[in-house]
């Protein structure tokens, strides 16, 4: 019995070794993807650049806090309104929640800033990049061409369109 327990301990403290060895401690995204999304236009309520509108209310609607409100406002349909406005407020609580100026209903610079430290990257295909929130592909980056090509993905991480050309 005591062989046992002493045989379960010493696999289960190999398995974590090997855990701690093979897995990142946290996973991040990664340079240029996170610059480039860092630098992505500002949004706010009857923003015209719809590319940009669809990959936040993808974002959105993947975070667990504001998925019903993004479902209820038509989905990811590229506009800008109330819906999303109201999803970006939450979503902006969830990361200054002591500071309310911040808390805005914009997408600016600090707001992408946020959610591009929320995804993380994966190369699902030797030319693509997959920016990833919680398993759900958010944005692909093709990278076949002359720098990264940037396109939002519909709720089921399919490709969508075309959002701008780092």
């Amino acid at each position: 019995m005591r062989t046992n327990k002493k045989l379960a301990i010493f696999i289960f403290a190999v398995v974590m070794l090997i855990s701690t060895l093979v897995l990142p401690a946290s996973a991040t995204l990664h340079e240029p993807y996170y610059g480039h999304v860092c630098d992505f236009n500002e949004l706010y309520n009857g923003s015209p650049d719809n590319a940009y509108i669809r990959a936040v209310q993808c974002f959105l609607y993947h975070f667990p806090d504001t998925s019903d409100i993004i479902e209820q406002a038509g989905g990811i349909d590229g506009g800008y309104g109330n819906g999303t406005e109201s999803a970006v407020r939450i979503y902006q609580a969830s990361k200054w929640s002591n500071d309310p100026t911040q808390q805005d209903g914009r997408v600016g610079p600090k707001t992408w800033e946020k959610i591009a430290g929320d995804l993380v990257d994966a190369y699902p295909e030797p030319d693509l990049v997959a920016l990833r929130y919680r398993g759900a592909d958010i944005m692909h980056v093709d990278t076949r061409a002359e720098g990264y090509r940037y396109y939002n993905c519909d709720e089921w991480g399919n490709r969508d369109r075309f959002i701008v050309q780092h």
